[in-house]
Protein backbone atom coordinates (compact mmCIF):
# COMPACT_ATOMS: atom_id res chain seq x y z
CA UNK A 1 0.00 0.00 0.00
CA UNK A 2 1.44 3.52 -1.06
CA UNK A 3 0.62 6.74 0.39
CA UNK A 4 1.33 10.71 0.34
CA UNK A 5 3.23 12.40 1.86
CA UNK A 6 2.04 15.84 2.86
CA UNK A 7 5.16 17.75 3.43
CA UNK A 8 4.12 21.14 4.52
CA UNK A 9 1.97 19.05 7.69
CA UNK A 10 4.64 17.07 8.32
CA UNK A 11 7.22 19.48 8.71
CA UNK A 12 4.52 21.56 10.30
CA UNK A 13 4.22 19.33 12.91
CA UNK A 14 8.01 19.08 13.46
CA UNK A 15 8.69 15.78 11.34
CA UNK A 16 11.48 15.62 9.23
CA UNK A 17 10.08 14.07 5.72
CA UNK A 18 13.26 12.16 5.03
CA UNK A 19 12.71 10.44 7.93
CA UNK A 20 9.49 8.66 6.69
CA UNK A 21 11.71 8.09 3.42
CA UNK A 22 14.42 6.23 4.66
CA UNK A 23 12.15 4.21 7.96
CA UNK A 24 9.73 2.90 4.98
CA UNK A 25 11.61 2.96 1.89
CA UNK A 26 8.50 2.34 -0.98
CA UNK A 27 5.33 3.67 0.84
CA UNK A 28 5.62 7.22 -0.68
CA UNK A 29 5.16 7.01 -4.14
CA UNK A 30 3.25 10.10 -3.93
CA UNK A 31 4.55 13.40 -2.47
CA UNK A 32 2.31 16.70 -1.61
CA UNK A 33 4.34 19.41 -1.44
CA UNK A 34 3.67 23.40 -0.26
CA UNK A 35 5.87 25.56 1.42
CA UNK A 36 5.61 27.12 5.17
CA UNK A 37 6.68 30.45 5.94
CA UNK A 38 9.57 31.55 8.31
CA UNK A 39 8.07 32.35 11.66
CA UNK A 40 5.49 29.21 11.90
CA UNK A 41 7.19 26.96 14.80
CA UNK A 42 6.26 23.16 14.47
CA UNK A 43 2.77 22.90 16.01
CA UNK A 44 0.45 19.77 16.17
CA UNK A 45 -2.47 22.10 17.59
CA UNK A 46 -4.63 24.63 15.95
CA UNK A 47 -2.37 27.85 14.80
CA UNK A 48 -5.22 30.42 14.89
CA UNK A 49 -2.72 32.82 12.61
CA UNK A 50 -3.68 32.86 8.83
CA UNK A 51 -1.15 32.74 6.47
CA UNK A 52 1.62 30.16 6.96
CA UNK A 53 1.57 29.04 3.26
CA UNK A 54 3.66 30.49 0.75
CA UNK A 55 5.04 29.48 -2.79
CA UNK A 56 7.32 26.48 -3.26
CA UNK A 57 10.91 27.69 -2.97
CA UNK A 58 10.22 30.56 -0.74
CA UNK A 59 9.44 29.15 2.55
CA UNK A 60 11.92 27.28 5.39
CA UNK A 61 11.02 23.88 3.74
CA UNK A 62 14.56 22.26 1.95
CA UNK A 63 13.25 20.41 -1.01
CA UNK A 64 16.33 19.61 -2.55
CA UNK A 65 16.82 17.40 0.12
CA UNK A 66 13.54 16.22 0.60
CA UNK A 67 13.16 15.62 -2.83
CA UNK A 68 16.25 13.53 -3.36
CA UNK A 69 15.54 11.49 -0.70
CA UNK A 70 12.01 11.11 -2.06
CA UNK A 71 13.11 9.66 -5.03
CA UNK A 72 15.99 6.91 -3.39
CA UNK A 73 12.89 6.52 -1.66
CA UNK A 74 10.38 5.66 -4.31
CA UNK A 75 8.72 8.94 -5.22
CA UNK A 76 7.02 8.82 -8.35
CA UNK A 77 4.90 11.79 -8.72
CA UNK A 78 4.84 14.82 -6.46
CA UNK A 79 1.93 17.28 -6.71
CA UNK A 80 2.05 21.58 -5.53
CA UNK A 81 -0.93 22.86 -3.72
CA UNK A 82 -0.94 26.41 -2.07
CA UNK A 83 -3.78 26.56 0.48
CA UNK A 84 -3.93 30.14 0.97
CA UNK A 85 -1.80 32.98 -1.58
CA UNK A 86 -0.74 36.22 -0.77
CA UNK A 87 -0.87 36.46 -4.72
CA UNK A 88 -2.98 36.04 -7.20
CA UNK A 89 -3.44 31.81 -8.32
CA UNK A 90 -1.57 32.20 -11.63
CA UNK A 91 1.04 34.56 -9.99
CA UNK A 92 1.56 31.67 -7.30
CA UNK A 93 1.61 28.86 -9.32
CA UNK A 94 4.02 30.38 -11.81
CA UNK A 95 6.74 30.99 -8.58
CA UNK A 96 6.27 27.46 -7.16
CA UNK A 97 6.86 26.39 -11.22
CA UNK A 98 9.95 28.74 -11.82
CA UNK A 99 11.42 26.96 -8.75
CA UNK A 100 10.48 23.46 -9.00
CA UNK A 101 11.49 23.36 -12.93
CA UNK A 102 14.80 24.92 -12.08
CA UNK A 103 16.06 22.59 -9.40
CA UNK A 104 18.05 19.93 -9.53
CA UNK A 105 18.09 17.01 -7.63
Amino acid sequence: MGFELDCFWCVRAGKDPVDYFQRFPGRFPQLHIKDLKPGYPPATGEDSRPGAFTEVGQGVIDWKRILKAGLEGGMKHFYVEQDECDRDSPESAKISYTYLHNLTV
